[in-house]
């Protein structure tokens, strides 16, 4: 869990760790972060991008706006490209300091294993529906 202070002025904010190499229309979440520095006890947070992103408060709910507090402790998460080698981001506003974070699907060899799915470069089989 990383801790980021949400105040304007620091560069820090926020550490979404981007993720590589997964899978296409993967469901992915992000790693978790806790909310501190906030200039007042409420503040307004809301989630755009690609991928239908949302994100979730202290485990709860998956809502794409709510209200946080100081110690409130946040993931993302979003859907992959439905193509290998794509990257799409989710940006969350909190206080008005944006954040983004971006998730990239893996490059795929598409080797066919008959018409039951695709075979990725690291060995991974994908089935088609």
């Amino acid at each position: 869990m990383k801790v980021f202070p949400l105040e304007k002025d620091i560069a820090g904010l926020g550490d979404f760790t981007d993720l590589t190499n997964q899978d296409i229309n993967l469901l992915v979440e992000s790693n978790e972060v806790q909310v501190s520095g906030l200039d007042a006890s409420v503040w307004g947070a809301v989630i755009r991008g690609d991928g239908d992103p949302e994100f979730q408060i202290n485990s709860g709910d998956w809502i794409k706006s709510s209200l946080i507090v100081n110690g409130d402790l946040i993931k993302l998460r979003l859907t992959a490209a439905p193509t290998g080698e794509v990257a799409r981001e989710a940006r969350i506003r909190i206080d008005g300091v944006s954040r983004t974070w971006n998730v990239t699907t893996d490059s795929y060899l598409f080797v066919p294993l008959g018409s039951d799915g695709l075979v990725t470069s690291d060995g991974k089989i994908l089935t088609l529906e």
